[in-house]
């Protein structure tokens, strides 16, 4: 996602402070050091962390527990 000036930011946190991670389906992959995410310049694709997964369970759990 680019940001007003050019800078390619971060689509979970907003951060500017990202570095190129290689390339995933011929696109330019970058990292942010913010909140470890990788992700495309379009943002379409955000490649989840195993703390991502695990927060998710957490959550779903949590529901599972109060019923919803």
């Amino acid at each position: 996602m680019r940001g007003c000036k050019g800078k390619i930011k971060c689509p979970e946190c907003g951060s500017e402070n990202v570095i190129k991670d290689g390339k995933q389906w011929g696109k330019q992959t970058y990292l942010c050091k913010e909140c470890n995410r990788r992700f495309t310049p379009e943002a379409k694709h955000i490649f989840r962390s195993k703390h991502f997964k695990e927060r998710a369970i957490s959550k779903f759990l949590t529901l599972k527990k109060r019923g919803r």
